[in-house]
């Protein structure tokens, strides 16, 4: 079920339960400026170990974007492969 506005969408979360690799993401909203894309940037140049500082407030979406990192690390290898 996608939510029609911000209060339904907030009745939906569970900020302690991540959004994990497969799940719908259809509350998720892309950032034009996350720091995620710096680290995938850095991995696909095979820069050095590259450490990142994630933090922030309960629910703000720290563990989606390491899955989220996961499944396109996950999914370049697959293609990668074929």
């Amino acid at each position: 079920m996608s939510a029609k506005d911000l209060e339904q969408a907030y009745q939906h979360l569970d900020f302690m339960l991540p959004l994990r690799v497969g799940e719908t993401w259809e509350l998720y909203v892309d950032r034009e400026h996350n720091p995620i894309n710096e680290l995938k940037i850095g991995l696909r140049l095979g820069a050095p170990t590259v450490k990142f500082l994630y933090a922030g407030h309960l629910g703000c979406g720290k563990s989606t974007e390491l899955n989220r990192l996961l499944r396109d690390l996950l999914q370049n290898r697959r293609n990668s492969q074929s």
